[in-house]
């Protein structure tokens, strides 16, 4: 030990020998230093403290050999260290060991929340997207869609996708917001052509199917086919069915026909597309087909899945008959409220 440090504007200093390179790192770090550094009695005081503290209360990392260790692995020259000089003053160690003391009793959502308000004050665009997100949903704070419906459009002026695509979402339901196809298409479109696979649905779904506009298929697939190439599953099957409706016959080089996009889709877990291939199949006579998206619909809880699954032990479609399944599988789909299944009961 017994080296010295003295900073040069560059943000290098100089070992020269002496104790005095523990005060000048703990000063860097914004305390003051009370006493000698080798003294037991040696204290530490920092902005906004009432007294001193001393130094040996602090911890094993603040004992004389330990920061001249940490010295020593920064060190980059033999004759030079570098103490990072930030444009903000840092808060000392100890005040932040005790936020993160005070971070350690919070749950997961009440610290995520304090990191995005602390990174507000960065302007940094997706701190304002999640808390706005925080507010849409009410998880463990007070539920505000106008606080909410605020954030995000401070987010969506600074071009963050998200929030640009929640603030399409309450415009286009109108959600706390006015509703307004115009305006959820232009925060929709904004989002889209930065490469959101979300609002690129939704996009091409009111350039399909708005009252507001004139109906442009071509358009809208040009976004279902944007977001399908990103395998999302929305993207894939409202692609499929454009495919299906205007170019039956068109084989995608990438996305092959109108089936290939819908099963694709089916087989991401897209539950539109699971039924439009279960009653298509049905249709189509292909039972084992049916049989396979009726099993994994039902497996999901979609009522519908459940009755036809019912129908295909009854049936013997696609399996062997059973008819105790099947009214057990009707049974199931009549309690929820499917009406046909509650037909067939009662002339069972």
């Amino acid at each position: 030990m017994g080296q010295d440090i003295t900073a040069n504007k560059s943000g290098y200093v100089t070992l020269y020998g002496a104790d005095r390179s523990h005060v000048e790192y703990l000063e860097k770090l914004g305390y003051e230093v009370r006493g000698d550094i080798e003294s037991p009695n040696c204290a530490v005081i920092a902005e906004g403290w009432q007294r001193p503290v001393r130094l040996k209360s602090l911890g094993a990392k603040y004992t004389p050999d330990a920061i001249y260790d940490q010295l020593m692995r920064n060190q980059r020259k033999p004759e030079l260290f570098w103490i990072e000089m930030p444009e903000r003053s840092r808060a000392p160690l100890l005040i932040i060991e005790y936020h993160l003391r005070q971070a350690g009793k919070m749950d997961g959502l009440q610290l995520t929340f304090a990191i995005f308000t602390e990174l507000l004050k960065y302007n940094y665009p997706p701190a304002f997207t999640n808390i706005g997100i925080i507010f849409m949903n009410g998880t463990g704070y007070e539920k505000s869609l106008r606080r909410a419906s605020q954030y995000f459009m401070v987010a969506a002026k600074m071009n963050e996708p998200t929030a640009q695509m929640h603030l399409g979402s309450m415009y286009a339901k109108g959600i706390y917001l006015s509703q307004s196809d115009s305006l959820a298409l232009y925060w929709y479109m904004k989002s889209a052509k930065q490469g959101l696979a979300e609002s690129q649905v939704a996009t091409g779904r009111i350039l399909m199917y708005s009252d507001h506009f004139k109906k442009d298929a071509d358009a809208a697939a040009y976004w279902f086919r944007e977001a399908a190439i990103k395998d999302h599953p929305d993207g894939l099957f409202m692609y499929g069915l454009y495919l299906n409706k205007y170019k039956y016959h068109f084989e995608d080089r990438e996305l092959g026909n109108f089936y290939n996009c819908i099963q694709h889709a089916a087989r991401l877990g897209h539950e539109d597309a699971q039924i439009e291939l279960m009653m298509s199949s049905r249709q189509q006579r292909n039972y084992k087909v049916t049989l396979k998206w009726a099993r994994a619909l039902h497996e999901r809880g979609n009522n519908e899945g459940t009755r036809i699954l019912a129908e295909c032990y009854m049936l013997g479609r696609g399996v062997n008959k059973d008819y105790d399944r099947a009214k057990e599988l009707y049974g199931e789909a009549a309690a929820k409220g499917d009406k046909e299944a509650k037909n067939i009961l009662e002339d069972w």
